[in-house]
């Protein structure tokens, strides 16, 4: 940061977590882009984002739009199934499915990864009615940790 003020180059300093951060600066059109060492931006709903970027000026662009915009054959290939189940979430429920999945900032529900999750959300569309089925679920019901709504959120 020191030398950022020498060279008088305006920066941003997070409040709390900077990836979270430059999610919200990039939806909010105060940056084209973020760059990242991870994919984490992806489930915070960053819309474009370099992972990777290399001494060589290297990377791995990812953006929403075309990730979206993707035509995939999951008839032909299986594995992409997830692939389009996630394409068909809302931005809010894709990064409520992430967390589901498994995250740093909320407990698991136990049993529950990637494939579970998804599918709950085909079936049941969002994130508060994939909730509800879960803690009114018998198999389910007992397994959700405390608050884990409002966490999420």
């Amino acid at each position: 940061m020191d030398v950022l003020k020498e060279l008088e180059i305006e920066f941003v300093v997070a409040p709390y977590e900077a990836d979270a951060q430059m999610a919200y600066m990039v939806k909010a059109g105060l940056a084209e882009f973020a760059i990242s060492e991870d994919s984490d931006l992806i489930a915070y709903g960053c819309p474009k984002i370099l992972m990777k970027l290399d001494f060589y000026g290297k990377a791995q662009a990812w953006s929403e739009e075309e990730f979206r915009a993707m035509k995939l054959d999951v008839d032909s290939d299986k594995a992409l199934i997830p692939v389009k189940q996630l394409q068909d979430l809302s931005r809010d429920d894709f990064s409520y499915a992430c967390a589901m999945a498994g995250c740093e900032y909320l407990p698991n529900i136990e049993r529950i990864g990637l494939k579970v999750t998804l599918k709950h959300f085909s079936k049941h569309k969002t994130f508060d009615a994939v909730m509800k089925f879960l803690r009114t679920n018998k198999a389910t019901k007992d397994k959700i940790p405390e608050g884990y709504e409002e966490k999420a959120r």
